[in-house]
């Protein structure tokens, strides 16, 4: 169970750290 959360997790974090990143580039 907690290898397949891992799994759905990575991309979510991924997808995350591009919104995140996205609006950082956006302001400079």
């Amino acid at each position: 169970n907690g290898l397949r959360s891992r799994h759905s997790y990575e991309p979510l974090r991924i997808q995350t750290e591009r919104v995140g990143v996205l609006p950082l580039s956006a302001r400079s």
